[in-house]
């Protein structure tokens, strides 16, 4: 399994007595199975020298795909991997005078942690369309019944 966290967005406001509260958004993600993702290598650990021995050295590239995808054997083709999971997160720090962090949480939304769950997905689309459609059903009632009462 390999873990690792993609940084999106981070915030920082600083009060008149010397506080500092930060929010941090990015997304984790949880791969499954790591090695037979042959087209997607995440370093084991990343190393930076300072300063740089070349001006070739002085920029790091790290080229990842944009998301894990599997090889069909046999094939060219890659199909995306079902054994990838993204959780959207946002952090909240808060530091005192000292720069020492008194306050931390992590946010994520139900509903993301739920749709993680193999076939949750469909499974709320299809509560989604039924709601929906029985919202739908009722308000037709209710205007008949008001058509009627006039």
């Amino acid at each position: 399994m390999r873990v690792w966290a993609e940084v999106d967005d981070t915030s920082e406001t600083e009060s008149f007595d010397g506080h500092k509260k930060s929010f941090v958004e990015y997304t984790l993600n949880v791969l499954f199975f790591p090695d037979l993702h042959t087209t997607y290598r995440i370093p084991q650990t990343l190393m930076l020298r300072h300063p740089p021995s070349s001006p070739a050295d002085s920029q790091l590239s790290l080229s990842i795909p944009a998301s894990p995808s599997l090889p069909i054997p046999g094939t060219l083709i890659s199909v995306p991997s079902p054994l990838h999971f993204q959780l959207p997160v946002m952090t909240r720090l808060s530091f005192n005078e000292q720069g020492q962090i008194t306050y931390h949480r992590d946010i994520w939304d139900f509903c993301d942690v739920v749709r993680l769950i193999p076939g949750v997905r469909v499974a709320l689309w299809m509560m989604a369309r039924a709601g929906a459609w029985g919202l739908s059903w009722i308000s037709q009632r209710v205007c008949s019944n008001m058509d009627l009462d006039a």
